[in-house]
């Protein structure tokens, strides 16, 4: 509460007006899913509520040019302005985004790119953080290293050891199939790759990084009708390797998890987004978006 007095404080201010006019470069807004009841299944920062996404895409309209991903790309390339520019995009694919996400952006004309794990609209089931058993520690980083390093991100490696069996979760948790995933593709949803498996990358060796990327594309290709061009590397993890793979492998641009504006000069195969958590409210996301968490992180960096 006292947060969100505070951001509205600095809003009235003029203080989110004055940091979006200083700024060069466009958020990439990453989302996960969206959904309309208060069910509380699934890890609790990655599904928002409808409520709270409608007013952050009525906030991003009447602020910004929310423009496709691969507008985004082409404006970078040509070294024209991103000034006054926000794309939003989605990882994994959820029910949730092509049911109550998508109707909001069509009712406001804005675009998205939509990450699909390859693997999963073909037989959708619950991604291992969203199982009850490990709700507790899916999020907690005392069990990061383990759960993404030690059994690389892989569902099947951390159900194994941890002698996990995956339950059914309501709708609202899964994947979308590849008839709904074919049925939203348009102009205005652009679709995208997120991997094979959704494992972390940088653990993997050279032919199973190969195989993650390229069998990913040719999976959404023959599931969509479309190849994707833009990756979103898992977890946000990748390094120089990885990068180098996924330009061999035909990819136009890598996005990652860092916390900032895409600016001129950024390489394309890596390439900042802004995660934005379920619990962030209207207040706190217009002071982010609007370039807090930029001006924040350089000022860290130069601590």
């Amino acid at each position: 509460m006292i947060r969100d007095i505070a951001y509205a404080t600095f809003d009235a201010l003029g203080g989110n007006a004055l940091l979006r006019a200083r700024r060069p470069g466009a958020p990439v807004l990453c989302y996960h899913d969206v959904r309309a009841t208060d069910s509380t299944s699934g890890d609790p920062g990655l599904h928002l509520p409808l409520d709270q996404f409608v007013a952050q895409m009525q906030w991003l309209a009447a602020h910004t040019d929310v423009v496709p991903l691969t507008e985004l790309l082409g404006r970078q390339r040509q070294g024209r302005s991103l000034k006054g520019l926000a794309v939003v995009t989605f990882d994994d694919g959820y029910t949730g985004v092509l049911e109550h996400a998508l109707p909001v952006l069509a009712r406001l004309q804005l675009p998205c790119t939509i990450f699909v794990t390859g693997r999963a609209p073909a037989q959708p089931r619950p991604f291992w953080w969203d199982w009850p058993a490990l709700a507790s520690i899916a999020t907690d980083p005392a069990h990061r290293d383990r759960l993404l390093v030690e059994w690389q991100g892989d569902g099947e490696r951390i159900a194994a050891a941890m002698a996990l069996e995956s339950t059914h979760e309501p709708a609202d948790c899964l994947p979308a199939d590849w008839t709904a995933l074919r049925h939203v593709r348009s102009s205005m949803v652009e679709i995208g790759a997120h991997t094979m498996t959704h494992r972390n990358l940088v653990t993997l060796s050279d032919s199973e990084l190969r195989d993650e990327l390229v069998d990913s594309a040719d999976a959404i290709e023959a599931g969509v009708g479309v190849r994707p061009r833009t990756l979103a590397y898992p977890y946000g993890l990748w390094d120089a390797r990885v990068a180098a793979a996924l330009d061999a492998a035909g990819f136009e641009a890598g996005l990652t998890l860092d916390a900032r504006d895409v600016v001129a000069g950024d390489a394309p195969r890596a390439l900042p987004r802004t995660n934005i958590p379920a619990a962030i409210t209207t207040p706190a996301f217009a002071a982010w978006v609007s370039g807090l968490s930029d001006l924040r992180a350089q000022r860290a960096s130069h601590g």
